[in-house]
């Protein structure tokens, strides 16, 4: 399977969005949470094609664990931990390729503000260690509310 490492996204066949949490995983699953989920109705975060209900309002352990139905004992956490089965995943989303993608063709408002932070950051860091990860990572992102 593909490394996948922290805060990468992954887009399960449920049409939900869920963020990697760490960068050490097992064979059949992938530790991490369910944070957007298809919703029926208009939100604020939408792609082409679909929108969704955040899941995960604000960064608390309980809105967290009760987000993702998936969990497992994990020994080295001591404790019952949310995860994404690996044949659950549709998609790996890469933060380092996204910026590729932001650098070839913004297109929105945020994006282009994005790529001039990301060509300041390049004067000190290389291109391939930088990445983009949240709404701006999977193309949900929403201009009037994201943030970089």
């Amino acid at each position: 399977m593909y490394k996948v490492l922290d805060h990468y996204y992954l887009y399960l066949k449920n049409n939900c969005y869920a963020v990697v949490v760490g960068n050490t995983h097992s064979n059949s699953f992938i530790i991490g949470y369910v944070k957007y989920c298809g919703s029926s109705r208009e939100t604020i975060w939408c792609s082409k094609y679909d929108c969704y209900e955040r899941l995960v309002k604000y960064y608390d352990k309980r809105e967290v664990y009760n987000s993702t139905p998936w969990k497992t004992f994990i020994p080295n956490y001591g404790s019952e931990t949310p995860i994404i089965p690996i044949s659950m995943i549709s998609k790996v989303y890469d933060p380092r390729y996204r910026v590729k993608e932001i650098i070839e063709k913004p297109r929105d408002i945020l994006e282009k503000n994005c790529l001039e932070i990301l060509f300041e950051l390049c004067r000190n860091i290389r291109l391939d260690s930088i990445g983009l990860t949240g709404t701006l990572l999977i193309g949900i992102h929403n201009p009037k509310y994201s943030d970089i």
